[in-house]
């Protein structure tokens, strides 16, 4: 059957297999603690990645005397790490600082590898000391690098990486792209901000704009395509970066009445979720997939749909176009529908075939349409006009490439379209064929997160 995979059968009336979103099993995957003190010291949990310092701090609540969380520490014997998997000139290093007073770790990749036991290819460390007290210290030891200097130690026949602790503030000065990175590690491992870079991150939100749009796209697609996008648009919208980066989206939160610490959800937040379910950082999908969502959101919060067009439109798109069936399919299906959300209409008069057709066809225009506007910059610039004090983006980091591959997602949908197609076959997502791009993957994918937002799995008829 086309849609087997959808849980769902052509028959007299739908009947419901496994909930698509149990289709697949949610990818588990442990965080890496990313940070450890020197040789047989307690340790602070941080994070940094790509060679840039993020320091976060778990989510909990503050206590009665309103102090706030302290940082979790272990030592490298609870955590089992043997010194002899880290290196001699490391370790003298650790030690000679150590010695001179000042704080200093081990950081990143290392720290992961020392964790599982594994024999580290290189040692990155962070001090408290200044690089000019650094080359005080070694006698080999030179300060390279203009843009991000740092020092290099030379112990014998090898050379030990030395970065220096900065302020939130010029650190996001010295390299903005640290803040979209910050929100992209704080998502995904469900830590927050101290206070000093949650107020810098809002500060230097607007010096995001000058970095390279090629650049803004990948950090983007980090944090929305490898299971943490619900979470990183939660954050953008805190910290006052999704007016800059997703102007259109910041408008429909606006819409919304939504408030910068909102715990409540809304259809765009639930879409997202549900890709999340999905995807994981080793089972990331296509910048096209996420892109496709947002496309499709736009068109369908600027006109509500009938929840059957929605659930025919997702068919359709799963089919790869096989229209007169998806319609087909959805005219049975009497599952309720998630009533919360603003873009989905009421059950209203009963549609008519060819009626369900023609709104099913109109939306995969609207889709596209939205796409259009999501890449005009006069459109984006207008989208947060009504709202004086947000700040003006004129932003689009989608290319002309990426946007015609997206597009060919609703394209299968029309009149006399999808005949002769050969529908895709199975449950399981091939996550090497998503991660590329691959359109049927991307379709099939695109269509279960749509079909279990509009139609929650378990979701109570009484609950509408």
């Amino acid at each position: 059957m086309m849609v087997s995979a959808f849980g769902l059968a052509w028959r007299s009336h739908v009947i419901l297999r496994r909930p698509l979103i149990y289709c697949v099993p949610k990818v588990q995957y442990s965080s890496s603690v990313v940070a450890v003190g020197s040789v047989a010291e307690p340790v602070t949990v941080m994070v940094k990645d790509e060679k840039d310092e993020v320091a976060v701090r778990r989510r909990s609540r503050v206590g009665k005397d309103n102090k706030q969380p302290e940082w979790k520490k272990f030592s490298s014997k609870e955590l089992g790490i043997k010194m002899s998997l880290i290196s001699k000139p490391t370790r003298l290093v650790l030690s000679r600082l150590r010695k001179k007073g000042y704080e200093v770790y081990l950081v990143g990749g290392c720290v992961r590898d020392l964790i599982l036991k594994k024999t580290p290819k290189d040692f990155d460390i962070i001090t408290s000391a200044e690089l000019k007290e650094i080359k005080q210290t070694f006698i080999h030891c030179e300060i390279v690098g203009k843009r991000f200097p740092i020092c290099h130690v030379h112990v014998n026949d090898t050379i030990v990486e030395m970065h220096t602790v900065k302020p939130a503030n010029l650190s996001f000065v010295e390299d903005r792209a640290r803040i979209l990175r910050a929100v992209r590690i704080a998502a995904r491992l469900g830590f927050r901000f101290s206070r000093d870079i949650a107020l810098s991150v809002r500060e230097l939100s607007g010096s995001v704009l000058r970095l390279d749009k090629g650049r803004i796209l990948m950090e983007m697609n980090y944090m929305l395509a490898f299971g943490s996008a619900e979470a990183s648009l939660r954050l953008l919208w805190r910290f006052g970066l999704l007016e800059i980066l997703l102007p259109i989206q910041a408008s429909y939160f606006v819409s919304q009445g939504f408030r910068r610490r909102d715990e409540r959800s809304n259809m765009l937040l639930s879409l997202f979720t549900n890709l999340d379910k999905l995807v994981a950082p080793n089972l990331p999908c296509h910048s096209s997939l996420w892109i496709a969502i947002l496309a499709f959101h736009k068109a369908l919060a600027d006109q509500p749909r009938d929840p059957l067009v929605v659930a025919a439109f997702s068919l359709a798109v799963h089919s790869g176009g096989s229209l007169l069936e998806a319609v087909q399919i959805s005219m049975n299906i009497t599952r309720p529908h998630d009533s919360r959300f603003h873009e989905l209409l009421e059950y209203g008069d009963v549609l008519s075939q060819d009626a369900l057709i023609d709104q099913v066809v109109d939306l995969a225009a609207s889709a596209k349409a939205a796409l259009c506007k999501m890449t005009d910059r006069y459109y984006v610039s207008q989208a947060m006009i009504k709202y004086p004090k947000a700040p003006r983006s004129d932003l689009v980091f989608i290319s002309l490439a990426l946007s015609l591959r997206v597009c060919k997602i609703f394209e299968c949908i029309g009149r006399g379209m999808g005949k002769g197609t050969v529908p895709r076959r199975g449950e399981k997502i091939n996550y090497e064929s998503l991660a590329l791009g691959n359109l049927p993957e991307v379709r099939h994918t695109f269509a279960r997160i749509v079909f279990d937002t509009v139609y929650p799995p378990n979701l109570k008829r009484d609950s509408t």
